[in-house]
């Protein structure tokens, strides 16, 4: 059986400037998403996968990351969305929309009461290789 290439999800994150702002100020708290490993993996069809999401915030000045809204996507051709789950020890609580995953993509909100200042797991996306 040949093994399929994983298909990478593409996250799309919406960031709105302050003030409108080009740059951000010298004092500004920089916040990533995280999605994966950085190492490419060649699975067979069939395969389970779990793509952990995190959200990384940089230890300097600012204030964290209170609440995020993400919407996954991938190509259903190669993968089956299984579930999403929020990550063992996740700072934030973790609310999907469930119907969305069939069609190639889901959509979810993440918030907390404290603001995460630092680097989290967030949710593990599940994945059947087709």
């Amino acid at each position: 059986m040949r093994p399929h290439p994983l298909v990478c999800l593409a996250l799309l994150v919406l960031l709105i400037a302050a003030r409108g702002a080009a740059q951000p100020p010298a004092n500004a708290r920089l916040v990533r998403l995280l999605l994966g490993d950085s190492v490419p993996t060649m699975v067979s069809r069939g395969a389970r996968v779990r793509l952990p999401v995190q959200v990384e915030v940089t230890p300097s000045g600012g204030a964290g990351l209170a609440a995020v809204q993400l919407v996954a996507r991938w190509d259903t051709a190669q993968l089956h969305f299984d579930s999403l789950r929020t990550a063992r020890g996740a700072p934030m609580t973790v609310t999907a929309n469930p119907t969305t995953g069939s069609g190639g993509f889901v959509r979810f909100n993440a918030f907390g009461v404290t603001a995460v200042s630092r680097t989290s797991d967030l949710v593990d996306l599940h994945f059947t290789v087709r």
